[in-house]
């Protein structure tokens, strides 16, 4: 997700729901202390590039993965 996916996703969810609209990046535990419209938590789209743009895509994808199952633990 980018940040005009999240912009838009924000029109269409409203403010009482804008607190929910999270980017997947910032579940990444090196990057959790950033505001969800920074663009370091953007995931970019490799579909154009190479092999090594979507390992890279992948590692952030799976570095966001723990994370976030690391919040859903501890909410438990």
């Amino acid at each position: 997700m980018d940040l005009s996916n999240r912009a838009n996703l924000l029109k269409m969810a409203g403010a009482e729901f804008s607190e929910k609209v999270l980017m997947y990046r910032w579940f990444d535990e090196s990057l959790s202390h950033l505001p969800q419209d920074h663009p370091d938590l953007e995931v970019p789209d490799p579909y154009f590039s190479g092999e090594k743009e979507f390992e890279e895509v992948l590692k952030m994808v799976e570095q966001a993965a723990d994370g976030f199952v690391n919040k859903i633990r501890q909410s438990l």
